[in-house]
C-alpha cells in the first residue's frame, strides 16, 4: 500500500515536472534576451532608462558608465542562464524520481548560490543607478527570504540524500 502511494506521488512529480520544464526554458530564454536587448540599448540609446526606481537620462551619462551598466546586464543574463539551467536540472531528477540524490541537492545548492550572487548583483546595480542619478533610496532587502528559502531547499534535499544512502546500505 505505501508503495502504491509512492508510485502515485512521483507520478504526479513526474508531470509537475513534464509542465515545469518546458516552462522554465521559455521564462528563462526570454529573461536572458531581454538583458541582452536591455545591454544593447544602453549603449546605443539615448533617451531615459529606468533602473531600480531610478530615472536615467542616457544621454548625460559618459560612455563609460553605459559599458559598465551593459556589462551587468550582461552579467545578470549569464547568472539567469545559469539559474534557470540549474533549476532545470533538479525538475529533471524530481521528474526521472531521483529526488534525494547527492547530484539533485549539488543542483540545488548551486542554485541557491547563484541566487545570492543574482542578489548582490542587482544591489550593487541598483547602488551605481543610485550613484549616476543621486538619488539614493535606502529600502528593506526582499530578496533574502527566497535566498533562505533556496539555501534551505537545498539542505533539506541534502540531508534526504544522506537518510536514502544510509538507508540503501540497511536494507
Amino acid at each position: 500500500m505505501v508503495s502504491e502511494k509512492s508510485e502515485l506521488l512521483y507520478e504526479k512529480i513526474a508531470k509537475v515536472c513534464g509542465i515545469a520544464i518546458p516552462l522554465l526554458y521559455l521564462f528563462g530564454g526570454l529573461l536572458c534576451i531581454f538583458c541582452f536587448v536591455m545591454a544593447g540599448v544602453i549603449l546605443i540609446s539615448s533617451g531615459d532608462i529606468s533602473l531600480n526606481d531610478a530615472d536615467i537620462d542616457l544621454a548625460s551619462i559618459s560612455m563609460t558608465s553605459r559599458i559598465v551598466m551593459a556589462l551587468a546586464c550582461v552579467f545578470v543574463s549569464t547568472s539567469l542562464m545559469r539559474l534557470f539551467w540549474l533549476v532545470i536540472q533538479v525538475a529533471k531528477h524530481f521528474k526521472v524520481g531521483d529526488i534525494f540524490s547527492k547530484e539533485t541537492a549539488d543542483f540545488a545548492l548551486s542554485a541557491a548560490f547563484t541566487l545570492l550572487i543574482l542578489y548582490c548583483a542587482g544591489f550593487f546595480i541598483g547602488m551605481y543607478g543610485a550613484v549616476l542619478t543621486g538619488d539614493l533610496q535606502l529600502s528593506f532587502p526582499t530578496g533574502i527570504a527566497s535566498i533562505a528559502f533556496a539555501y534551505l531547499f537545498a539542505w533539506v534535499l541534502n540531508i534526504g540524500a544522506q537518510l536514502k544512502v544510509e538507508n540503501d546500505l540497511t536494507v
